[in-house]
């Protein structure tokens, strides 16, 4: 890390699950950045996470699409791709907004259409399987999802693939090895293999 450096203080603050720091840190990246008219897609993004964390829904989600808009900017899709699909899944849990999800699915799933198997497309994959009202075609995107993880050893992913694989086995009445999937899941996460405390 580099000597005074808000940005990447904010991002370990986050890794420690200190929520309110992070937020001080990503606050004083802005007002840096905003000084010398260089905004940056990373603090937005930082600055959206703690935010989330502090349970401050609505500016999240603002924060999340400016770093969206950075990342397009940038010509990064795989990032832009992956808020995207975050907005999606805020818009239809915190807010009830189906419309907005719908358009942010919409948008990861286009931006990932001409992109080689990568991590993103595991995760594009475990939000088909939580948006899948059939629980059948729900363990099918769960289970492509869950053998990206292992493809790309995306231990986050993996962790809410085998999670998400459970859900829809238990609606398919597979009750037993819905339970193994959970069971590995929280072994996983408990055991410390996740990157991120989300």
């Amino acid at each position: 890390m580099a000597p005074n450096d808000p940005v990447a203080e904010g991002y370990a603050a986050l890794e420690t699950g200190e929520w309110e720091r992070a937020r001080g840190c990503f606050q004083a990246a802005l007002v840096e950045q905003e000084q010398v008219g260089e905004e940056s897609a990373e603090t937005f993004e930082g600055m959206g996470r703690a935010l989330w964390w502090l349970k401050e829904t609505h500016a999240s989600i603002r924060y999340r699409e400016r770093a969206y808009t950075h990342f397009r900017r940038q010509g990064d899709a795989l990032k832009a791709a992956r808020i995207a699909l975050w907005l999606s899944r805020e818009y239809r849990d915190a807010l009830g907004n189906y419309a907005a999800s719908n358009g942010w699915f919409m948008r990861s799933e286009r931006l990932l259409r001409d992109v080689a198997s990568c991590p993103e497309s595991g995760w594009l994959e475990l939000a088909r399987s939580e948006r899948a009202s059939d629980p059948a075609v729900a363990e099918v995107h769960a289970t492509k999802a869950l053998r990206v993880a292992a493809e790309f050893r995306d231990a986050d992913l993996e962790i809410r693939a085998l999670a998400q694989l459970g859900l829809a086995q238990v609606r398919l009445g597979k009750v037993e090895e819905a339970m193994s999937h959970f069971d590995e899941a929280m072994a996983s996460a408990t055991g410390g293999e996740a990157n991120t405390p989300e």
